[in-house]
């Protein structure tokens, strides 16, 4: 009951509630004296019950005495009494006996015999000492104090025989996997310590194991290995100990079953004489009672599940810091994996169906064997594996950049002659990757594929929860190889910027300086440009060649295959492009065009070098006018140089769309800031006029730009319009037929080639005449004819013409400079149309669209 707050209620209560308040206190006050009373009175009636059971207890205690007082003396009157004399030389010659028995056994403790057959012994013994403690009297003499000091020594040997057993048991035990072995010392330990119940012998040899398990651990030549079965074997010599197998409890029931001895006991007994041998039968008897069975029998699995875990997870969380510095040795993919399948063949050989490890009634080997590998490794050794994928992915990219440069890219000629006229087509010459370079991409291939293989082995033999995500850390890694391969600027290579572009970001230079050799910035070096065409092979054989086992890389991911396709055909053509930059920019610095085209134009006396035979168009039998057929030398000799470059490298029929583009602008770009130049400085002659305007139509047809237009109309008002007007129709007609009769040699640099050529049209006569005229420079390589479409030519000129062809390269750039006639511009006519054949019929034979696909 909680306190009352008198004064409260004084305050709050009237005086008729506090009388109420006090009768209601006084009525409960009654009540609970009242229960107080009779509770009182039921306990002293119990104090009266329990007083009168005493009391007749306390009788019933005297009477027993009464009786077994005279049970003892009857008795004691019907005891046979036998002499004293004989009693005490018969317990003097047992204990005599029994002090023999005791230092026979003695040897048998201290011999090399199994550690069971030595503690059996040395509880005999143990029993022995005992007894003769007991009966030490019967041996006394007077004047004989010798035999305590023996006793006491013998005492202390057996005490020390008993630590060093233990001692012995518990280092033996340690290095003990066979589960005989194991229940053996057990059983040996028992004897030693019956008070041991088996959960106790467990832990026993689970630190013991420990032990070994540790030194392994520190030792320098130790494996993961032989961590991976010193567990293993541990755990079946357990489980056959104490699990399932009940070998502990069998060799038990054997110990304890009376009349059990080791062989060299048994020996002991049947060399005695019968009266000792009795004796030590019944040594033998007490020993096997000893051990009580019923201690040793099987008990709850989680006990030895629970103590076998703890094991384990000691194990394991000693071993992490050394399991992860034997996972780091590792230094390539396929020992991780032959690594894991060796742990995989170590847990499922010979492994116990019924494993206690997991509870679960699905439970088998591979349950147990993933619990203690999970536990062992956690995720070490799939990180290993992630860092190893890495490194052997850069290696694989480090491989490609170092041989790169110390191959031979470039193909040879698709067209090999095998004999006098057998010529063979070999379709992998044809695709631009030379032998070499096909032969590292296929050792790529080969490598990746393999590194692919042991991916899926592991996924295979890994136990980690995550095991079955390594396949998309592979595809993630192999597209970022793909990327850093696709990555330029890991090529450590600097991009080529277009002449156009570079000219654009310099406004303030004057753009005749922007056009001048002297500035270094913009002149490309061969070694750059051989390794943009290296780079470029690279990435094209990787397209053509073995592209299958980039995609199974990307563990069926569409989105993954899309990217890597693109990344790869985007680096390609992005690397051609670079190329064809560098190729350009190269020509048109080593031919001067712009100083040779300016001077032309705006100089009186340098129009002859400007200009074409043209086209005599006759208006009437009095009027005739001129009509130019053919582009500007200096434009014409820059186009065949560029076509001649991809010709020797076997480029032209590989370039796709978006590389045909890229040069199509660039050049036709280039051409129009050069155009401009002439606009705004040529001089009014309508000559140089009309062949300007022609150019600009033509290039128009060629590379599609309107500035080519605008250019020619700012041309057109330096002309007279009339003669303009009469001129506008040849011009578009010539430039058109220049277009098409030129798309099989420029064609591979135009976005759109006019190949549309209808031959049944019937051209004018004054065009006619003039029929595959074309620029001449004088010992000018050709296009080399193909060889089926040769049928007079033997071995021996086609021989003699590749050594005048490379003749004929080393001197051109001389030429160039020396020659600037008009004879060099229209060549020797006669003799150039006997030695080539017709550009036209040539033209006629095959399709335009041969070099290209």
């Amino acid at each position: 009951m909680p306190p009352v707050n008198v004064d409260n209620l004084m305050r709050e209560l009237s005086i008729d509630q506090l009388i109420q308040v006090q009768l209601k206190l006084r009525n409960e006050t009654e009540n609970k004296r009242e229960d107080l009373r009779q509770m009182v009175g039921r306990r002293y009636r119990d104090v009266l019950d329990a007083s009168n059971a005493v009391k007749r207890l306390t009788e019933i205690a005297s009477e027993l005495s009464i009786l077994l007082n005279d049970t003892k003396r009857s008795f004691s009157a019907q005891q046979n009494t036998e002499s004293i004399s004989e009693y005490t030389k018969r317990a003097v010659i047992n204990a005599g006996r029994r002090l023999l028995l005791l230092h026979t056994l003695l040897p048998i403790i201290a011999s090399t015999s199994d550690l069971l057959t030595r503690s059996f012994a040395l509880c005999i013994a143990e029993n022995l000492q005992r007894q003769l403690q007991t009966e030490q009297h019967h041996l006394l003499d007077k004047k004989d104090e010798n035999v305590p000091l023996l006793l006491s020594l013998l005492s202390e040997r057996l005490f020390q025989s008993r630590s060093e057993l233990l001692n012995e048991i518990g280092e033996a035990i340690g290095f003990e996997v066979d589960w005989r072995s194991v229940t053996t010392l057990l059983a040996a330990q028992a004897l030693l310590k019956p008070r041991m119940d088996i959960s106790e012998l467990l832990q026993l040899y689970l630190e013991s194991r420990m032990k070994i398990v540790s030194e392994v651990l520190h030792q320098h030549d130790s494996t993961l290995l032989g961590l991976v079965r010193h567990i293993k074997d541990t755990i079946q010599c357990v489980e056959q100990t104490f699990g399932r197998g009940q070998g502990f409890l069998s060799a038990i029931q054997f110990i304890t079953k009376k009349g059990w001895a080791p062989e060299e006991i048994k020996q002991l007994v049947e060399d005695q004489p019968l009266s000792t041998s009795r004796i030590l039968e019944t040594e033998i008897a007490l020993v096997n009672g000893g051990c009580f069975e019923n201690k040793f029998k099987l008990q709850e699995r989680n006990v030895i599940q629970l103590a076998f875990s703890d094991w384990i997870n000691e194990v394991c969380s000693i071993a992490r810091d050394r399991v992860k510095a034997m996972c780091n040795h590792f230094e390539r993919v396929e020992q991780a994996v032959e690594f894991a399948v060796a742990i995989g063949q170590i847990f499922k050989t010979d492994w116990l169906t019924n494993s206690f490890i997991e509870e679960d009634s699905h439970s088998n080997n591979f349950s147990t064997y993933s619990l203690i590998y999970r536990q062992l490794f956690d995720t070490t050794l799939l990180e290993r594996f992630y860092q190893l994928i890495d490194e052997e992915l850069i290696l694989l990219e480090n491989k490609l950049h170092t041989k790169l440069p110390l191959i031979n890219c470039k193909p040879q000629m698709p067209f090999q002659r095998s004999g006098i006229a057998a010529v063979k087509f070999d379709p992998q010459l044809a695709s631009g990757i030379s032998t070499e370079l096909q032969e590292l991409v296929q050792e790529f291939s080969e490598q990746l594929l393999q590194l692919q293989k042991n991916v899926h082995k592991y996924t295979n033999v890994g136990q980690e929860e995550n095991v079955g995500e390594l396949h998309n850390i592979l595809a993630e890694r192999v597209l970022l190889m793909v990327e850093r391969l696709t990555n330029f600027s890991e090529w450590k290579i600097d991009l080529i910027k277009p002449i156009t572009e570079q000219i654009n970001n310099q406004e303030e230079t004057n753009s005749l300086f922007l056009f001048n050799n002297i500035n270094e910035n913009i002149i490309t070096t061969r070694e750059l440009r051989e390794k943009w065409l290296s780079i470029f092979r690279l990435l094209l054989a990787l397209v053509q060649h073995e592209p299958s086992i980039l995609c199974n890389c990307m563990n069926h991911n569409l989105e993954r295959i899309v990217n890597c396709n693109k990344m790869l055909h985007n680096a390609t053509e992005e690397a051609l492009c670079q190329f064809m930059n560098c190729i350009i920019n190269e020509h048109f610095r080593a031919s001067n065009l712009y100083s040779q085209i300016l001077e032309n134009v705006t100089t009186w006396n340098g129009w002859m070098d400007l200009l074409q035979e043209p086209e005599h168009v006759k208006l009437s039998e009095t009027v005739e006018i001129f009509v130019p057929t053919q582009i500007s030398s200096h434009f014409y000799i820059l186009l065949v140089e560029i076509c001649s470059e991809l010709n020797q490298n076997s480029l032209g029929h590989l370039f796709t769309r978006n590389v045909t583009l890229h040069v199509s602008k660039q050049i036709g770009h280039l051409f129009t800031l050069i155009l401009q130049q002439c606009s705004n400085n040529c001089v009014s002659i309508p000559a140089i006029c009309v062949q300007l305007i022609f150019d600009c139509k033509a290039f128009f047809q060629m590379f599609p730009d309107k500035q080519f237009l605008e250019i020619s109309k700012q041309i057109e008002t330096k002309m007279d319009p009339i003669e303009m007007n009469i001129l506008q129709e040849p011009l578009l007609r010539n430039a058109k037929l220049f277009a098409q009769r030129t798309a099989m040699m420029f064609g591979q640099l135009q976005s759109e080639p006019i190949t549309a050529f209808n031959k049944e049209a019937q051209l004018e006569e004054s065009y006619s005449s003039l029929v595959d005229l074309i620029p001449r420079v004088q010992d000018v390589q050709r296009l080399a004819q193909i060889p089926r479409l040769s049928k007079f030519r033997d071995s021996n000129q086609w021989k003699g013409d590749e050594k005048n062809s490379s003749k004929n390269l080393s001197t051109k750039s001389q030429q160039r400079q020396s020659s600037k006639s008009p004879q060099r511009l229209l060549g020797e006519s006669i003799k150039g149309q006997q030695s080539s054949s017709s550009f036209s019929s040539l033209y006629d034979k095959i399709s335009t669209s041969w070099f290209r696909t």
